[in-house]
């Protein structure tokens, strides 16, 4: 009898291997609930980790290049400001002369203020060509994401957001 429960074992086992062979692909939906390391819990049944996922480059931080036709924004750079200080010079001599001694101090008392000097400068900056970026598009916490399973179910492919938040 242990014979035939093998036999019926194995024959359910290939019946849903060939029923799995049909969807070679399930696609599901999760949502992440870590970044480091990353886990993302499936359709409220399993959370799986990190080596469990590989991740389609649209949901990573990249690097690519661009061509680009810019310029910034112009910036006005205002440098307005105000001057007050006094200045005190004191000059003494003495000497003789055939008359007698000859003594002479003059003080300079000199208080100038600028109510105000504005110089302000506008420029902007051409950015042209072929430049590198970097896309930041990691996965958060949080994050709804498109997962397709592998067959076999061992690893999911995370494919993209779904555009809703959790």
């Amino acid at each position: 009898m242990a014979d035939a429960n093998g036999l019926v074992e194995a024959l359910k086992r290939a019946a849903m291997d060939a029923t799995e062979a049909g969807k070679p692909v399930h696609i599901c939906f999760g949502v992440v609930t870590g970044v480091s390391p990353l886990e993302i819990r499936v359709e409220q049944k399993m959370t799986l980790g990190a080596e469990a996922l590989v991740l389609a480059r649209n949901v990573t931080d990249f690097e690519t290049e661009v061509t680009v036709e810019w310029e910034t924004e112009p910036v006005t750079i205002d440098m307005s400001h105000g001057h007050e200080g006094t200045v005190e010079v004191s000059v003494s001599s003495s000497g003789s002369t055939e008359d007698g001694d000859v003594s002479i101090q003059n003080t300079v008392d000199s208080h100038m203020t600028v109510e105000k000097a504005s110089l302000q400068d506008t420029h902007l900056h051409r950015v042209s060509g072929r430049k590198r970026i970097t896309v930041h598009n990691a996965l958060a916490v949080g994050d709804e994401v498109i997962l397709a399973r592998k067959q076999g179910g061992q690893q999911y492919i995370v494919l993209d957001r779904t555009g809703r938040m959790a």
